[in-house]
């Protein structure tokens, strides 16, 4: 994936003209990024993405203001920080509900947000861990480019063939 995580990087910068020490720090905060860690610990990007992950328009002017680029930019890159945020709350309420698997579903972006993962569409891995790729575990939508998500995995009720509760739906439905 190193190669889609430079690419939307380097996309950025020539799109926007944007000067190599930003985008170093850009790239640094979002490596850094984690919208799940306690109120006191997180940056205010953090903190606004943790407060409303789907507010687009604040995370952009605030992402405006903090590295005093124009509003397209911002926009393209709160998109990028919003993603990742919501890849990461989200996991984490599948974990704090017990869920501790899932499969990977590959999501086709528009062509400044591609990435390389459709071959791990539909792979089942340990949300604890991430699923191995590239050399290292990666999880759904954590890369910039990145739209992929995570479809939960719950025992007994996504076995199409022998789970219970799925068995009995298809009975109630008429499927056998």
């Amino acid at each position: 994936m190193q190669g889609d995580t430079n690419s939307t990087w380097i996309s950025l910068r020539d799109k926007f003209g944007l000067p190599e020490s930003l985008v170093d720090a850009i790239i640094a905060d979002f490596e850094a990024l984690d919208a799940t860690k306690p109120g006191h610990d997180r940056t205010e990007t953090e903190q606004r993405l943790a407060d409303a992950p789907l507010d687009l328009a604040a995370l952009s002017a605030h992402l405006q203001d903090k590295y005093e680029i124009n509003r397209r930019a911002a926009g393209e890159l709160s998109s990028i920080f919003s993603h990742k945020a919501g890849s990461q709350i989200g996991v984490e309420r599948q974990l704090s509900l017990g869920v501790v698997k899932g499969k990977w579903r590959f999501t086709p972006g528009a062509p400044q947000m591609v990435c390389d993962h459709a071959s791990l569409d539909n792979s089942e891995f340990d949300l604890r861990k991430g699923l191995r790729f590239g050399g290292q575990y990666i999880l759904p939508g954590r890369e910039p480019g990145c739209r992929c998500f995570v479809q939960p995995v719950i025992p007994g009720f996504d076995d199409q063939r022998r789970g219970l509760l799925s068995r009995l739906i298809r009975w109630l439905l008429g499927q056998r």
